[in-house]
């Protein structure tokens, strides 16, 4: 596995894609930057039965399928099947609306058979719905969006961690979503 030419794939894939005023790279290594964070990696760099060099791989990799024309058989020639199929089992669907391919998304998850695919999977979108609250709550660029999006996260939440929670490998990640979740939920019933 060759993490730098993988590397170069992703961020040449996303091109001039942005993340709020910023280039999408920044989203891609924030993600990755908050499973390098985590503790509990073994000697052998394995985290609670995952591999560590896998996680970073799907971090940086885990919105090509769904944003790029990479296919999963480019992704796992430069890394491994298990990862490119941890990237398609995060990806939504293409076209529909949000709702519709979140529903999909998250059936397809539950419904899929390789355990170990889904630590990889669930692990990583518990780290990007991390990411993203984090900046839903600060806001990149100083437009209205951060709040609509920080409602949207709410709204997706229950259905979110009923699918994704019990494959997390991080309590950590785990804790810290659900808290900035209850948290936020509180300061809105407050405000209005």
């Amino acid at each position: 596995m060759d993490l730098d030419l993988f590397d170069r794939l992703v961020m040449s894939a996303h091109g001039e894609q942005r993340y709020g005023s910023r280039p999408y790279r920044f989203h891609l290594e924030f993600v990755r930057d908050i499973i390098y964070a985590l503790p509990s990696l073994d000697e052998e760099g394995v985290f609670k039965g995952v591999s560590f060099l896998d996680l970073t791989c799907v971090a940086l990799g885990h919105d090509l399928i769904e944003d790029t024309d990479v296919t999963m058989a480019e992704i796992a020639a430069l890394t491994n099947m298990d990862v490119a199929e941890a990237i398609s089992l995060i990806s939504d669907q293409k076209a529909g609306s949000r709702k519709d391919k979140k529903r999909h998304t998250l059936s397809r998850f539950k419904n899929y058979p390789n355990k170990y695919v889904k630590k990889l999977a669930a692990t990583v979108k518990y780290a990007d719905r991390l990411c993203n609250l984090h900046f839903s709550l600060r806001g990149l660029d100083g437009t209205d969006m951060r709040s609509k999006k920080l409602i949207m996260y709410i709204e997706e939440h229950d259905a979110f961690a009923q699918t994704y929670k019990d494959y997390c490998s991080s309590a950590v990640l785990v804790r810290a979503v659900d808290s900035i979740i209850e948290l936020s939920r509180n300061a809105l019933r407050e405000s209005g």
